[in-house]
């Protein structure tokens, strides 16, 4: 549902002026990034936990690892994802799509699913094995 809700925000951007967001607030949407690594062991990805000390002298051991360069962002960012990622306001883009029939569907499990099934199918991420 992503690519009509763009194409329409896109033809609409200059009478409407502004940037526009289709992600769902946390809050109504529910989905926390534990919720993301979850679903992403039900779909057959092995994340194994670890300590948070332990991990990041695996990732400072490896000189090689693609995260070495931004592992203190990563660690702020994942240190309370509730504080560090702000809430957004869609209610722009849901203005824009006012009786155009689009919606922007919660993000569900299945949604999830969906979108991971692409990403993995361009190669931007790893199939599961």
């Amino acid at each position: 549902m992503i690519s009509p809700v763009s194409l329409t925000r896109w033809t609409r951007r200059k009478r409407m002026g502004s940037t526009s967001r289709n992600s769902r607030p946390e809050t109504e949407s529910g989905v926390r990034l534990a919720d993301c690594v979850a679903w992403l062991r039900r779909m057959g990805y092995p994340f194994r936990e670890t300590d948070r000390d332990e991990w990041s002298a695996a990732v400072r051991a490896d000189r090689t690892n693609a995260l070495l360069p931004l592992l203190h962002a990563f660690e702020l960012m994942t240190s309370d994802t509730d504080a560090f990622y702000p809430q957004l306001d869609t209610a722009e883009t849901e203005a824009a799509l006012a009786g155009t029939g689009i919606d922007c569907p919660p993000l569900t499990e299945e949604l999830f699913a969906t979108h991971m099934d692409f990403f993995v199918e361009e190669g931007h991420f790893p199939p599961v094995g």
